[in-house]
């Protein structure tokens, strides 16, 4: 047997491991890095690959199951992420196979039981959210809301949730989703955010973090069943937040747009009024409408990308127009 890493620039390559994939019932998934086991005739008989410092694509062919491949590869990954200067790695995987990563130190993070989130590094959930601690005193005698958003870019509709949201409570926490898979990069997103919002004193702006699930980085090729693939990720995604980010700031309300165009998003709202109706209030709130149309982020970025400021101008707030115009002519 042979180890290596595979070129995945060669679409042979990605063909060849896809197939293998497919033997196993598993879908080709976005990766940066994959390591490979061959057999004595050049058949793929074990992989694992990466996206960033999530772990995916971990197979192994029936044959060889008992024969800690899987082990060498997993191995040859996380010996790539340290030296790529990570210090916390994830893997999501089904519940049946959470044993395989005990001995790498991957730990439970959440679970849906279905989907399970494993986490091995320097900052668990409760040491990152420790570093929010200030926060969580400046608001603990109030009553607190919450939104988490990507802002991707940040428009006058997620203004008027804000605004819609202040009307209920007297904290309100922003979470924005800490990602770099977005059109606008994470930094660019909170910037923005925190220019729109500059002049309220009762809301407390935050990077998400990367307990945050985004959908952009949610693994989906272990679910066997694709039409469950938005469910499980909203299932996970807020049952991580009623497990440690509601009990840790105590927040009482959660704010959504109401959802009208996209599916997912829809089915995401959905799932989060079942799984919270019995600790915190979800609101949903009608979307901002100018001209009978509903602002999306969506437009702006395809204005942008179109250079059409006259119509960004119209959907964003200045400082965001004015961010926009400046990175887009540099």
């Amino acid at each position: 047997m042979v180890i290596e890493k595979l070129d995945i620039n060669l679409n042979y390559n990605l063909k060849k491991l896809e197939n293998f994939l497919s033997k196993q019932e598993l879908r080709l998934d976005k990766i940066d890095s994959v390591y490979v086991v061959y057999d004595e005739v050049g058949e793929i008989i074990a992989s694992t690959g990466k996206y960033r410092n999530i772990i995916k694509l971990i197979a192994v062919d029936n044959r060889y199951r008992n024969r800690n491949i899987t082990n060498m590869t997993i191995s040859k990954i996380i010996e790539e992420l340290f030296l790529e200067g990570y210090s916390n790695y994830f893997i999501f995987t089904i519940k049946k196979n959470v044993d395989l990563f005990n001995d790498f130190g991957f730990k439970i993070v959440s679970d849906t039981g279905e989907v399970v989130l494993l986490h091995r590094g320097k900052n668990d959930i409760y040491e990152r959210l420790n570093k929010y601690e200030d926060v969580k005193k400046k608001i603990e005698k109030f009553i607190v809301g919450t939104i988490v958003m990507n802002a991707n870019p940040f428009t006058k509709g997620h203004e008027f949730l804000v605004k819609k949201a202040l009307e209920d409570v007297e904290k309100l926490l922003i979470f924005v989703v800490e990602e770099n898979d977005s059109f606008f990069s994470f930094n660019d997103r909170l910037t923005m955010t925190k220019n729109a919002l500059k002049n309220y004193e009762n809301i407390f702006i935050l990077p998400s973090t990367e307990y945050v699930i985004s959908n952009s980085t949610f693994p989906t090729y272990f679910i066997k069943d694709i039409s469950k693939i938005h469910k499980e990720y909203a299932k996970l995604d807020i049952l991580i937040f009623k497990q440690y980010f509601i009990p840790y700031f105590n927040i009482q309300k959660r704010f959504i747009g109401k959802e009208k165009l996209d599916k997912s998003t829809e089915i995401y709202n959905n799932v989060m009024q079942e799984l919270l109706k019995d600790i915190v209030e979800v609101k949903e709130v009608e979307r901002k409408e100018i001209n009978g149309e509903i602002i999306s982020a969506s437009s702006v970025r395809k204005y942008y990308k179109e250079g059409n400021f006259r119509k960004i101008k119209k959907i964003v707030p200045e400082s965001t127009y004015k961010f926009l115009k400046d990175k887009y002519e540099k």
